[in-house]
């Protein structure tokens, strides 16, 4: 079973993922809050004019340090 499948998911946190480049594929439309901290190419990617912003800014609340 991957990340996709927690349809009810409302709560994302990923901490000290140095070597993560990206996010799992997901289409999680109940998650409401997202927050990356200490994952340098994950904040690199998906911050604010980031390449992969487009993907992740219908969240309401994302915290990305």
């Amino acid at each position: 079973m991957g990340i996709q499948h927690l349809a009810s998911l409302q709560f994302l946190y990923f901490q000290d993922c140095t070597s993560m480049m990206d996010l799992p594929e997901m289409s999680l439309p109940s998650l409401l809050t997202l927050i990356i901290g200490n994952c340098p190419n994950l904040k690199e990617r998906y911050s604010k004019g980031g390449r992969y912003w487009s993907l992740i800014s219908h969240i309401p609340y994302i915290d990305i340090a």
